[in-house]
């Protein structure tokens, strides 16, 4: 535990108004761990004006106290039951012309059950790695699959596009986010697709593959759960996005449909098996329920419409590489779900 004692200042002048009595009773509060930073937890109920402050055991910052008394949660990242049951604190109380006493305050943290898809509820993650998704081109089709070791729950699964550039990019950055999402229940594809390391391809040709490769992979596990069953996911609830780069194919992915390009590109896209593709697992559906974009960008926002699938957007209003907003032609994060509010989608933005 801490400790953290609240001391109050009671120090009395002959020729200033008599000091206001102290109710020294130990105040207690309860809070659930994980309670927001922000979230009232009680008052010390004094009924004069002063100053206040933790005078020790809150050395790392969890509370915070204002000249009203009351105490807020200022950061919840130690808020676990696991690690602390309760906090015991100190306060400090400066009125005019008076001295100091003390207030002892107990916060005790309630246990809360561990929510499946929320928290961390399995602790082994198997990791399937470089799964070949497609039958077109085995050195760009291949994936990294996250899964809990555990869980015999049908599951909902995230495909998730790698960032880099068209010649390639890591795997590895998308590791945290399948290792926390299979502990959390879920499967996560961390997909490599279409790459153009010699340049033969323009850009045209080459994105379309890369989505179609998308769709080969989200193919697969609607495969998978008809056939072998490997990675028991709930056909129902299939999610796909993308970092950077992927971000953008997994933008194309959502919203893409013929009206969107010209009768030129749709005979260039006909002769590649249309945007289904045949890249792969042919005859089951590619459709997700969600977009999830991890600072990737588009050229291409008026290709959403109303009625379309949700997004789901993380992004950094700092990124150096990649617009928040809008720049150089492109829309960030906060431009995507600005649309999608205005076209009535559901959405939401982490910045």
């Amino acid at each position: 535990a801490l400790f953290m004692t609240v001391v109050s200042f009671i120090n009395c002048n002959d020729d200033s108004e008599p000091c206001p009595e102290i109710d020294f009773t130990t105040r207690t509060f309860s809070i659930n761990e994980n309670t927001p930073a922000g979230t009232m937890v009680g008052n010390l109920n004094l009924d004069f004006e002063g100053s206040y402050a933790f005078a020790a055991g809150n050395e790392l910052g969890v509370f915070s106290i204002n000249d009203s008394g009351e105490i807020t949660v200022a950061s919840n990242t130690l808020l676990d039951y696991e690690q602390y049951e309760y906090f015991e604190l100190t306060a400090q109380v400066s009125v005019p012309d008076c001295g100091n006493q003390s207030i002892d305050v107990v916060i005790n943290i309630e246990d809360e059950v561990d929510e499946i898809y929320r928290d961390p509820v399995f602790e082994e993650v198997t990791v399937d790695r470089s799964v070949v998704y497609g039958d077109a081109d085995a050195d760009d089709q291949y994936m990294n699959v996250y899964y809990p070791t555990m869980s015999q729950e049908r599951r909902p699964l995230l495909v998730i596009g790698r960032g880099g550039s068209s010649s390639g990019g890591s795997l590895d950055f998308l590791e945290d986010i399948g290792q926390t999402l299979a502990k959390a229940g879920y499967v996560v594809a961390a997909i490599n697709y279409k790459t153009d390391k010699t340049g033969e391809l323009n850009n045209f040709v080459r994105n379309i593959l890369s989505t179609q490769d998308f769709r080969a992979a989200i193919r697969f596990f609607r495969r998978d759960a008809e056939e072998n069953d490997l990675y028991k996911v709930n056909t129902d609830n299939i999610f796909h996005g993308g970092f950077s780069s992927g971000g953008n194919r997994a933008f194309e992915l959502a919203y893409q449909d013929e009206q969107n390009y010209s009768s030129v590109e749709l005979g260039i896209i006909s002769t590649l098996g249309g945007l289904e593709g045949e890249r792969g697992n042919p005859g089951y559906s590619s459709d997700t329920k969600a977009y999830l974009n991890m600072g990737g960008s588009t050229q291409k926002i008026d290709w959403m419409d109303a009625g379309e699938i949700p997004v789901v957007a993380i992004h950094s209003n700092n990124d150096p590489e990649v617009p928040y907003e809008f720049a150089n032609g492109s829309y960030g994060s906060k431009a995507m779900t600005d649309r999608a509010e205005e076209l009535g989608i559901d959405n939401r933005l982490i910045t």
